[in-house]
């Protein structure tokens, strides 16, 4: 008895452990484009036409494949957009962020905020920058903790 239950225990074991080893198709679009272009951005590479045509060449593989795109795909296009003075691109796929990874919604929504306040403090003058930053710092605080 004693046997048996050993036995059928290591099978028990030896199946887990090989069910992890299946190879689970990505439910996400992989292509180097995405990581390019962030590689470029990380790196202060300035082109951002470059960058932001990787991403929409990165998009529209995703969409042939019919794959959704990485977490984070949308927002860093929309940073590329805002880089480029595209501020009603960045906001549309923030937008689109947010509605496609419901879990970004607090943080798109802190970024959509900031953005705000940044717009509001450069029509005011440079004087109200220098608040807006010392409100963004307390808020990313607030927001780490």
């Amino acid at each position: 008895m004693e046997f048996k239950l050993k036995f059928t225990g290591s099978l028990l074991l030896a199946g887990m452990i090989l069910s992890g080893c299946v190879n689970h198709e990505n439910q996400y679009c992989h292509d180097d484009s995405y990581t390019v272009s962030m590689y470029y951005y990380l790196r202060d590479e300035p082109d951002f036409l470059e960058q932001q045509k990787l991403m929409t060449d990165y998009f529209a593989k995703a969409e042939e494949s019919g794959k959704k795109v990485a977490p984070g795909a949308y927002a860093h296009y929309a940073m590329l957009m805002s880089k480029s003075g595209n501020e009603g691109e960045a906001l549309k796929y923030l937008e689109m962020e947010k509605s496609a990874y419901p879990d970004s919604a607090h943080y798109i929504d802190f970024l959509l905020t900031h953005a705000r306040q940044i717009k509001k403090a450069g029509s005011k003058g440079a004087e109200k920058k220098t608040s807006v930053q010392t409100d963004d710092s307390r808020q990313i605080k607030e927001y780490r903790q």
